[in-house]
């Protein structure tokens, strides 16, 4: 675990600079708010629209319907999505219990107020520090973890192998499903 502020040395492969997350822990002690947003239990959205949301947005590369199911079934879970009375996606994150507190990932949405009221919903009740992994070209992303004096643990950077960098809409990946995972 790295100081705070501190930022590990470059690493003697490819890296992709613009998607190196934060991971930030921290109380979250403001209640969550709608701010004329409704949420809905996003386990009770149908998983292809979870899957259509992340792709069709560029948050992710490709479809994971099967991940996605289990991910939301995780006994821990806590979900939460605003879906549009049209039954459109507009972002969703959730919060898992880990070793030491909780952990939100993932974190879509389409602007910064979705993502802080989806943020501030699933950490309501949460017992414990939150961590969440933020990727750094997200300026909204790191002033959300930055309003609620969330500090940097340390810092990971992401490598592609076999061809560039996905793609991806960055501004709309407020927290990475998982760290922890390939």
């Amino acid at each position: 675990m790295l100081a705070p502020g501190h930022r590990p040395a470059p690493l003697a492969v490819a890296l992709d600079p613009a998607t190196r997350p934060e991971r930030a822990p921290g109380p979250v002690d403001e209640p969550a708010d709608d701010r004329r947003i409704d949420l809905v239990d996003a386990r009770t959205v149908p998983v292809d629209a979870l899957a259509d949301y992340e792709v069709d947005g560029r948050m992710f590369p490709t479809r994971r319907d099967r991940f996605l199911a289990t991910w939301l079934a995780m006994p821990s879970a806590v979900a939460r999505a605003r879906v549009d009375p049209d039954g459109r996606v507009r972002g969703w994150g959730l919060r898992r219990r880990c070793r030491d507190g909780h952990k939100v990932g993932p974190l879509f949405a389409d602007d910064a107020v979705t993502a802080d009221v989806i943020f501030r919903a699933l950490v309501a009740d949460a017992d414990g520090p939150v961590f969440l992994d933020v990727p750094d070209p997200n300026t909204d992303g790191v002033a959300l973890v930055a309003r609620y004096a969330m500090e940097p643990v340390f810092s990971t950077r992401r490598m592609y192998a076999n061809g560039p960098a996905p793609d991806l809409a960055l501004d709309r990946v407020f927290g990475n499903t998982t760290l922890e995972l390939g």
